[in-house]
């Protein structure tokens, strides 16, 4: 720069700083600053002025550059396309912006952004130029692309809360959101989560998780759901709360959904095979032994429980004279029958074969008694039986008792009602042995 002095405008008056003074100003600048300049008739621009971070930037020493040609520089380190805007904007003396990648003398590639305006001098055509390293904000503004299109055009819903006096309320969700739960952005964007969700609305839990996020803890955990057309589902969620810059407070969260209706069918569904007889849909052996468990582990004393041991008379004549598909009858209508008979708080089984057992929570021997006449009862009055009745023993479930041992006593005794004649009820008066 010429040294000379510069006069500088404010709002308080006008004051003068050297050249000197202004050139050790904008060597500390972090953007990279130039001023070129084209004499009236000379063909090229030239360097008049670069400071430190001009020659970091662009890897070229001030020396060196000062009174080269900018045009030679122009064309080393740009476009034909760039050179050509640039061309055109100074003869039109107008400031103007260029953006576009630079590989730096040391092999690094960068985003710059320069900033050209126009000087006002007689001599000719003067220009600065100021030309910062976008890099950062370039990739961080790809990333955002990036993640706004995964966001957009992923697989799993996407929503973004924010927080009002009891609810959270969705300001934001994606096309998955609105695929899964077949409501439209318009219908759901300003309403609260109560709009989606199903028996989890306004329960304990959703207050606990509420709770969580407004201390700005993430949670993951599974909502219920209720889709537009009302069929339920059910989600996996993570819940990520997000604190607000000026107050501190975590105002709004981000949800990411997955439905896991398919999933958790599967598993129930699973786990119903794993614990039922699919042909009576009665609870099978292997639950019925731990329901056994736990009734002799609350018999502390005294008998508390009964057990009651079925098995149908005439059976194997029936299915064998005629076939198993009237015996799989016969075993619906004998299931159903026993099951009209009990308490929805007994359980009530398919032991194997045609054996049935069940057991009566805090019902003693002459209850017991009572229920089993009124299974038999049940089952020969059904149309379904063809001719087969139903013999039963009856047992009080002792304390300290191991399951095989309870077994045995209640089957003994539906073997004595067989003996003494089918199609009645018998049960274990004998007193309990110390």
């Amino acid at each position: 720069m010429d040294a000379t002095r510069v006069t500088v405008g404010t709002a308080e008056g006008r004051f003068g700083i050297s050249s000197e003074l202004l050139a050790e100003l904008c060597d500390r600048a972090p953007d990279a600053i130039c001023v070129i300049e084209r004499r009236e008739n000379a063909p090229d621009f030239i360097f008049r002025y670069v400071n430190r971070a001009f020659e970091t930037m662009y890897g070229c020493r001030r020396d060196v550059t000062l009174g080269s040609s900018a045009d030679a520089f122009m064309r080393e380190r740009s476009s034909p396309e760039d050179r050509e805007r640039v061309n055109e904007a100074l003869e039109r003396n107008e400031a103007f912006r260029v953006r576009r990648g630079f590989t730096r003398p040391d092999g690094t590639f960068i985003w710059i952004e320069a900033n050209f305006s126009p000087i006002a001098w007689d001599g000719g055509h003067r220009w600065m130029f100021i030309t910062r390293d976008a890099t950062r904000e370039k990739r961080a503004h790809e990333r955002m692309v990036q993640l706004t299109t995964a966001v957009e055009h992923g697989y799993d819903p996407v929503a973004i809360s924010t927080a009002s006096e009891r609810s959270w309320v969705f300001g934001y969700v994606n096309d998955a959101f609105t695929r899964t739960t077949g409501y439209l952005q318009d219908e759901v964007l300003g309403t609260s989560w109560n709009t989606i969700l199903g028996d989890d609305r306004d329960g304990p839990r959703l207050e606990t998780i509420r709770a969580a996020l407004y201390a700005g803890q993430p949670v993951r955990t599974e909502l219920s759901y209720r889709r537009k057309d009302g069929r339920h589902g059910m989600f996996e969620v993570h819940l990520q709360p997000i604190q607000e810059h000026s107050s501190g407070d975590y105002t709004s969260v981000v949800s990411v959904f997955r439905d896991i209706t398919d999933a958790r069918q599967r598993e129930a569904k699973l786990l119903y095979e794993a614990e039922h007889d699919l042909l009576t849909e009665l609870v099978n052996r292997r639950y019925f032994e731990r329901a056994l468990e736990t009734a002799i582990s609350m018999t502390r004393t005294t008998p508390m429980h009964a057990l009651l041991f079925a098995d149908l008379d005439g059976f194997k004549e029936v299915n064998d004279r005629l076939g198993h598909e009237i015996g799989d009858e016969v075993l619906r209508a004998a299931a159903r029958a026993f099951d009209s008979a009990v308490f929805r708080t007994d359980v009530l089984a398919r032991w194997g074969g045609d054996e049935f057992a069940a057991l009566l929570y805090h019902c003693s021997l002459e209850n017991a008694a009572r229920t089993a006449e009124d299974m038999a009862a049940a089952f020969n009055a059904s149309p379904d039986r063809h001719g087969t009745t139903v013999s039963i023993g009856i047992v009080a479930i002792r304390a300290n008792e191991c399951v095989p041992d309870l077994i045995r006593r209640a089957d003994r005794m539906c073997y004595k009602a067989k003996a003494a004649g089918r199609n009645r009820v018998l049960a274990d008066t004998e007193p309990q042995r110390s």
